[in-house]
């Protein structure tokens, strides 16, 4: 990404181009191919990503679903369980309000709100069953899925650690200062972005239910989603 003598920035990757205006209100897409899902993929990831993260709000690393018309989000180390957990989550009633980064919106008065993202999600092949599938990935599928209509609290963050042998139980998490800073996207860089994101993730940890979910690998899905749901109902 660059940015123009004008203001504007320029988004350039091997399946297109992209000009963001400098009032951040209009974005120009030049795909080589508005055939190829792939442009589709790159613009509604990275991106639009980019794209609210200039505007102001920040990135959690974690996706995140609608319960009692409050977000919960789940957090978890690659190839930690955190999609296909978000999936059963899913299919149990829950909107979907982010696959795999949340943007947040601090500026407003108590929680932060969790703002829906693209209506898409990346799972494993034996996952996405009979949903409309957009692109082939190795191993996995990008796939149409609907997302809430509009922005709510975050009330909840999960933080998934899944690991052979531990014991499955869910409780306040331990570590909070090291997942509230290692779980926003470090993104912009800048001294004031920087001193914003630590005071939104003070916020978060006051205002917030921060849980740790302990497993083993052999745990099924549909077991940590009661988890869950026990505890937000416990809360």
């Amino acid at each position: 990404m660059d940015r123009s003598r004008d203001g504007s920035f320029i988004f350039r990757h091997g399946t297109g181009r992209h000009l963001l205006s400098a009032d951040l209100k209009a974005l120009r897409c030049a795909p080589v191919d508005d055939e190829d899902p792939a442009w589709l993929r790159i613009l509604l990831d990275s991106v639009l990503m980019s794209v609210a993260l200039l505007a102001g709000h920040e990135g959690l690393h974690a996706g995140s679903v609608l319960i009692d018309d409050q977000a919960v989000a789940i957090t978890a180390s690659a190839g930690g369980g955190k999609t296909t957990l978000i999936h059963e989550l899913r299919n149990r009633g829950h909107a979907l309000l982010a696959d795999d980064i949340t943007i947040l919106d601090g500026r407003v008065a108590g929680s932060p709100l969790a703002i829906p993202g693209p209506p898409v999600m990346t799972l494993p092949d034996k996952l996405t069953g009979e949903a409309v599938v957009l692109m082939d990935l190795p191993g996995e599928r990008w796939i149409a899925a609907e997302v809430s209509g509009a922005a709510a609290p975050l009330r909840t963050i999960v933080n998934l650690d899944r690991r052979p042998g531990v014991a499955t139980m869910i409780g306040p998490e331990p570590d909070l200062l090291g997942l509230m800073l290692g779980a926003f996207l470090n993104l912009p860089k800048t001294e004031k972005r920087i001193a914003s994101r630590f005071e939104l993730a003070s916020r978060l940890a006051s205002s917030c239910q921060i849980l740790r979910i302990t497993a083993d690998p052999s745990i099924t899905p549909a077991e940590l989603s009661s988890l869950i749901e026990s505890a937000l109902d416990r809360s």
